[in-house]
């Protein structure tokens, strides 16, 4: 078999439009030839930059527009490699805040939220993929964006907000998570949202949420929190502001937060 013959597979796929393929794909096209061989012609694909592998068995033929730059934006291809792991997912943390216009600075990471078991994070392509875990993903939250090959799964702007807090340490801590928030703040419109979301996570981050809304002065969006928890009959007990961090009788404890100021949030980074 030459090696001619992968690429012009390759070529006749991608003017199709078929620009994902697996390597069960390659293996059913070429039923005589030998794993071995096949997988030899795809490192030579890759070598000279015709296909990329962001995930093992799973290929993308690299579009004109990005062979120059020799990596593709996970944007282009995360919903793809989802569906072939089977997984619900959504685009979260900084990656969903950026989409909102909240982060002004192109990262190098890119965040995703997935069902079931946990994923491998990896460099690929240039991009770090961060996986986290949620075994039950609230549908009705997700939101779609339009992509280069379709659509994608973002959370919306209130989701992305608690999974800052709730992954705080993931994004560079309390004050970067309250930066972000300040940026969100445009995009929450809290009077049309749904109080039931805030059930779908723990009561500290709920807690830490209303506190960095009080804080950046945010007055509405704290009473929405508020009323929200009055409405869902949401108690709150003493937790510390910022989680593992020890606490003792000096921190000084926000009264309507319930929250044990064991940390500083710094503003004027804002």
């Amino acid at each position: 078999m030459e090696y001619s013959d992968y690429t012009n597979w390759i070529h006749e796929r991608s003017i199709r439009g078929n620009v994902f393929f697996s390597l069960d794909d390659i293996e059913k096209n070429y039923p005589g030839v030998s794993k071995e061989v096949i997988r030899v012609a795809l490192s030579r694909m890759q070598d000279n930059g015709l296909i990329v592998s962001p995930w093992k068995t799973f290929y993308i033929i690299v579009p004109t527009e990005y062979k120059l730059k020799g990596e593709v934006p996970p944007s282009y291809y995360i919903d793809e490699l989802m569906k072939y792991l089977h997984r619900d997912y959504y685009v979260c943390l900084l990656s969903a805040a950026t989409i909102y216009g909240a982060c002004h600075q192109r990262s190098q990471t890119y965040y995703v939220m997935a069902s079931g078991k946990s994923l491998r994070d990896g460099v690929k392509n240039g991009t770090k993929l961060v996986f986290s875990q949620r075994q039950d993903i609230p549908k009705a939250y997700v939101r779609q964006v339009k992509t280069q090959t379709g659509m994608m799964n973002i959370s919306s702007p209130l989701m992305t907000a608690l999974d800052i807090i709730n992954m705080e340490s993931k994004i560079g801590g309390m004050s970067r998570s309250a930066e972000i928030i300040a940026e969100l703040d445009e995009s929450f419109k809290l009077s049309s949202a749904d109080y039931e979301l805030l059930k779908t996570y723990p009561v500290p981050v709920i807690q830490r949420f209303g506190y960095i809304l009080s804080i950046l002065e945010y007055d509405e969006h704290a009473q929405w929190v508020a009323d929200a928890c009055k409405a869902l009959n949401i108690k709150f007990r003493k937790t510390p502001l910022k989680a593992g961090k020890p606490c003792d009788e000096s921190h000084e404890i926000d009264k309507q937060w319930k929250l044990i100021i064991n940390t500083q949030i710094e503003i004027d980074e804002l």
